[in-house]
């Protein structure tokens, strides 16, 4: 499990805003939510308390938190995730465009093709993980016939693996088995 990075609920709202380039007054709205779902990790302190502490399920139940607890920090990378659901649709080009944008891999890519192919690949990685990497070819020169199995391999391929959660490459599977010749059996 990664640390968590922990940042403000003021800090929070407002860097949701400029990672999605979606205003801060919907980015507000979509960590209250979060808040009050109780499932992202929140630390602070109610008034007069000493020393910050886990209040990820007091907070989300209080119908004031702003001014119930100090010093709130919130998991940016709960944040992320839980927030992700909560973006309203007419603003999921946005936030699509923004996230796109910000994964690296995806720059390498040719054309529309493979930014596409890698969506439709990464998607049937995330529900077969252990799909060959012939089966993914198949799939992607069907639904893709201008795609080049070069450009599969070095860039489609890896990049759709990453995008599923995976690592770049598969391990290894099992070696083939040799062919070897039966013993002959000698009667002497």
């Amino acid at each position: 499990m990664p640390p968590r990075e922990l940042v403000t609920l003021d800090d929070a709202a407002f860097r949701l805003a400029s990672k999605w380039g979606i205003p801060s007054s919907v980015t507000e709205q979509i960590v209250r939510a979060v808040l009050q779902g109780r499932k992202c990790f929140v630390r602070g302190r109610r008034l007069g308390e000493m020393g910050l502490q886990d209040i990820s399920n007091e907070i989300g139940t209080s119908p004031f938190p702003h001014l119930d607890f100090r010093d709130v920090e919130i998991d940016w990378n709960d944040l992320l995730k839980l927030g992700r659901d909560l973006v309203p649709s007419v603003y999921e080009y946005w936030v699509s465009a923004a996230e796109d944008a910000e994964v690296g891999p995806y720059r390498t890519l040719k054309s529309d093709d493979e930014r596409k192919a890698v969506g439709l690949l990464a998607e049937r990685l995330r529900t077969d993980p252990n799909m060959k990497r012939d089966d993914a070819w198949t799939i992607c020169h069907t639904a893709f016939p201008k795609l080049r199995e070069r450009g599969f391999l070095s860039r489609i391929w890896p990049q759709a693996r990453g995008v599923a959660g995976l690592e770049p490459t598969a391990p290894p599977g099992p070696k083939p088995k040799k062919n070897r010749r039966p013993k002959q059996n000698r009667r002497a």
